[in-house]
């Protein structure tokens, strides 16, 4: 049965959205160019930090640490697509209605072989807008603005065990909430949309929108 959850806040992404099908973007050259000439900018930038203070020093020491993270980022789904091949989801329509069965099919170019399974979340989320207390100014006083917050309105998942991954494209179904079961937007509403992760145990994560709406109109 689907989960109806009270809202859980949950980082307001902006993945793409799926029309018919998604397809997991190569890898290319561009990240580690981009890489490579930010490199070229950090070695200079140890040699003026040095002598110039050790708040400085920090300072370059937290770009490199995020320099390097990225490498290992783009490193890890680079090998992940030589291993695998590029995923595929194809969606049995381009939109949905409340109440509707959502269907999708998960492939890899190469089979799921070194994967130890898959788990497919569906999510509803509510984007609105809160007062959130932030820092501002050199001094450290807090003070509200308005934000952006989003929650978690439903969700729901399936899962494939390594067993079912010898076939070459595994489905799931979701069974969407009807308007009375998900309910009406609760604050100062911004937006509702719909996001699918599809975690592919043992390589990288799919993430997109599919268009959900109400039977009458959109969500």
């Amino acid at each position: 049965m689907p989960r109806l959850l009270p809202r859980q806040e949950r980082h307001c992404h902006s993945y793409p959205l799926a029309v018919d099908s998604f397809r997991e973007e190569r890898v290319g050259a561009r990240p580690f160019l981009w890489l490579a000439v930010v490199a070229t900018l950090l070695v200079p930038a140890h040699v003026v930090a040095v002598g110039r203070g050790l708040l400085l020093v920090l300072g370059v020491l937290v770009l490199d640490l995020f320099w390097l993270v990225a490498l290992a980022l783009f490193v890890s789904q680079w090998r992940d697509q030589r291993r695998l091949g590029l995923a595929r989801v194809r969606l049995d329509s381009s939109s949905f209605y409340l109440g509707d069965r959502l269907t999708l099919h998960v492939c890899n170019d190469r089979g799921f072989g070194g994967l130890s399974g898959l788990v497919v979340w569906l999510r509803c989320i509510d984007a609105v807008r809160e007062m959130r207390e932030t820092t501002v100014g050199q001094d450290g006083q807090r003070a509200e603005e308005e934000q952006q917050v989003c929650y978690v309105v439903w969700a729901d998942d399936r899962r494939a065990p390594g067993s079912d991954l010898s076939r070459k494209q595994i489905s799931f179904s979701f069974a969407l909430p009807t308007e009375v079961e998900l309910g009406d937007p609760v604050g100062a509403f911004d937006a509702r949309y719909w996001e699918v992760e599809v975690q592919r145990i043992g390589g990288a994560s799919l993430n997109f929108q599919v268009l959900v709406s109400r039977p009458g109109g959109p969500t």
